[in-house]
């Protein structure tokens, strides 16, 4: 079965819960907005909300050399659709979210979570991101720049097919555990036949499971909203640390396990913030999976000011060496501006970067220029 008609067969059976009551005179459903559109049965036990996200971006990138290569295109970087909401209980939620954004379609979210005892322990189920960076999890609607830094691709962040337990993102103590797939991308896969018809499978499970663990443990002081990079609350000093570690192991004797580390932190005080991560992996090199080599090393900063709760300017340094052959660079120094309407439902973001490898010297470095639309609800 298609991820398409499952999406639509589970977006009917979570909305026929809140629908029940429309019929019966003494228990109507009630409809509304908070933080978003949402239908809900009056006792509150059942909820459906649903979620969109546009990007529209307009890339301009200026390639070094003699003569300069300049490139420029629209790009529809992100198309969410899907819904959010609880069943029977709001300890019993539940997420679906498809991207049809780069002129494609591939499910991000899909999970059910319990919360056992809310604030301390709860198990999810699905299709999500692994509980590693900082960056990866802060949504990119909670951006203060176009996108996230290149550190975000270096180091194996992203979603994947598992079950983990946590206990959330807003207590003091905040802690995951997750087992996955190892990293499963769904992706279509076929051929094309002379009268143009595609025949594949489209799945976003593997072929060979790879299982792939990732653990993170954080503090978060003063009430901060730790994945967030604008301080839209404002108030007092505020910060978040946090630690994850991942590991993908070899089962199947391929020799491609690795390791995966990362410190992160965030600080907020009177509309400043500022974010800043370090991260190590290791690739397998013999036939054991504890041979292990350091593969790359990696780090960002970045820091915002929001004005007024609606403008933001904000820049970030980023890097990524290889600890291997060559030791290659990559460099990152972007500043820009972000602008909030109604609440950050609607923003504007255009960010001017320097992209480069061990120099940043003008004419061995790449410019790009973006701007992008946003609506979220």
């Amino acid at each position: 079965m298609s991820h398409f008609r499952l999406a639509v067969i589970l977006t009917a059976l979570l909305a026929v819960p809140c629908l029940a009551h429309a019929g019966d005179d003494e228990a109507k459903p009630t409809a509304g907005w908070d933080k978003g559109f949402f239908i809900q049965s009056p006792d509150g036990k059942f909820k459906l909300a649903p979620r969109g996200r546009i990007q529209v971006r307009f890339n301009l990138e200026s390639l070094a050399g003699d003569p300069r290569e300049p490139e420029a295109n629209f790009e529809l970087k992100r198309l969410r659709v899907g819904f959010k909401g609880h069943l029977f209980t709001k300890q019993f939620t539940y997420r679906l979210e498809m991207d049809f954004g780069k002129g494609g379609f591939s499910p991000k979210y899909m999970y059910l979570d319990y919360a056992i005892k809310p604030g301390w322990l709860s198990v999810r189920a699905g299709h999500f991101k692994r509980p590693f960076s900082r960056a990866q999890r802060t949504g990119d609607e909670k951006q203060a720049l176009v996108d996230r830094s290149i550190t975000d691709k270096g180091f194996r962040a992203g979603y994947d097919l598992g079950v983990m337990l946590h206990n959330g993102t807003k207590s003091p103590v905040e802690w995951a555990f997750m087992f996955s797939n190892g990293g499963a991308k769904s992706a279509f896969h076929g051929e094309v036949d002379e009268e143009g018809e595609v025949g594949g499978k489209f799945s976003n499970t593997v072929d060979l499971f790879q299982p792939t663990t990732t653990l993170r443990l954080g503090v978060n002081h003063g009430g901060i909203k730790g994945y967030d990079e604008l301080d839209l609350a404002g108030g007092g000093f505020r910060f978040a640390l946090a630690g994850a570690a991942q590991m993908s192991f070899d089962i199947a004797d391929e020799m491609d396990g690795w390791f995966g580390a990362q410190i992160d932190a965030i600080v907020k005080v009177k509309g400043f913030s500022a974010t800043t991560a370090v991260y190590l992996s290791t690739a397998q090199e013999g036939e054991a999976w504890r041979d292990q080599a350091f593969d790359h090393l990696g780090l960002h900063f970045q820091a915002a000011y929001l004005i007024d709760g609606k403008v933001a300017p904000a820049f970030r340094y980023g890097r990524v060496q290889s600890l291997s052959g060559d030791g290659e660079v990559s460099q990152e120094l972007s500043a820009g501006v972000h602008v909030l309407f109604w609440k950050r439902h609607i923003t504007w973001s255009t960010d001017f970067a320097a992209l480069g490898g061990t120099s940043l010297a003008p004419a061995e470095t790449d410019f790009r220029l973006r701007s992008q639309a946003q609506v979220h609800f």
